[in-house]
């Protein structure tokens, strides 16, 4: 999922529907908050069917930007860049002449004072885990490679995003080639194309598909889920704490648990494209079966907001 500021929408695409089956729905949805409504999209146009891929909003170009993911296959990963344009309702596939290799459980991230998305690390289907990180330009469809003399080790089911104030993207755990979860915190500046990695005190356990958005009310990173141990034999995390980062101090402080996720409801017949949202307890454990961390570290950031 990702955050269009202009249209006040947030973009989900694709995902798996049916983990069983491996069915992938190849759907787009828009949430509107002050509605309260989930809003199905698709269109005849639109990328294949995929789950573990990123996106990224560029403000400045007012598009989602798509790359990769994995198709439900051991070798089925993708290479491709596509572009969501939520005001024309409509997916173009971009053709740069250079891009990242195929991969799935990678991060991307928007860099709004350097206008570029930020690619870092994921899983090849035949090289395995990747270190490396891109940068692309959508103004002129070009992928670059970047060439830090240091880097967070090669890593996969990360999280990363971008502090605007301090101008860091910010990158928290995964895990490496040895599958175990890791609790590194490492800083990237796209203008002098390092990484350096911090030592908080305190910080998250290890963990990996966790989710974090940046809050620039607040100027804090916001992290919430993920599982922990090895990567095949995962254990889901089933506290609901709420962990924020500040860049300027370099300081993960553990917030209050604020609350638990809402239940989805449909409130009209199943073929209906709009849903809605009603407020319940539920164990954090259900984050899974509701479709992912994404949503809920958006409803954190909101409580958060509200007790401020």
């Amino acid at each position: 999922m990702a955050y269009d500021s202009q249209s006040d929408k947030m973009v989900m695409f694709d995902g798996i529907e049916i983990y069983a089956t491996l069915f992938h729905p190849r759907d787009t949805w828009l949430f509107d908050y002050d509605a309260n409504t989930w809003t199905n999209v698709t269109t005849g146009v639109a990328p294949q069917i995929r789950d573990a891929h990123s996106m990224a909003y560029d403000s400045e170009s007012d598009r989602i930007i798509l790359f990769g993911g994995n198709n439900g296959s051991s070798l089925g990963k993708y290479d491709d860049t596509w572009t969501f344009d939520v005001e024309s309702n409509t997916w173009e596939l971009m053709s740069p002449a250079v891009a990242p290799s195929a991969r799935y459980f990678h991060t991307m991230t928007y860099d709004s004072e350097s206008d570029r998305v930020i690619l870092f690390g994921g899983h090849m289907p035949v090289s395995g885990m990747q270190s490396d990180v891109w940068a692309y330009d959508y103004n002129t469809d070009t992928w670059e490679e970047l060439s830090p003399a240091t880097h967070p080790v090669a890593r996969r089911a990360h999280a990363m995003t971008y502090d605007s104030e301090s101008d860091r993207v910010v990158l928290f755990g995964g895990t490496g080639t040895d599958d175990v979860a890791m609790g590194d915190t490492w800083l990237f500046d796209y203008n002098s194309e390092s990484w350096v990695q911090v030592n908080p005190s305190v910080s998250p356990s290890a963990r990996f598909r966790h989710s974090m958005v940046y809050d620039s009310e607040s100027d804090l990173i916001i992290a919430l889920g993920g599982s922990e141990g090895e990567y095949r034999a995962e254990e889901i995390l089933t506290d609901s704490a709420v962990w924020a980062y500040d860049v300027n101090s370099n300081t993960w402080t553990e917030m209050s648990q604020l609350g638990t996720p809402p239940v989805p409801t449909t409130t009209t017949s199943v073929s209906s494209t709009t849903t809605t949202l009603e407020p319940a307890a539920i164990p954090i454990e259900m984050i899974a079966i509701l479709g992912g961390v994404a949503v809920i570290v958006v409803v954190a950031v909101l409580l958060l907001r509200m007790r401020r």
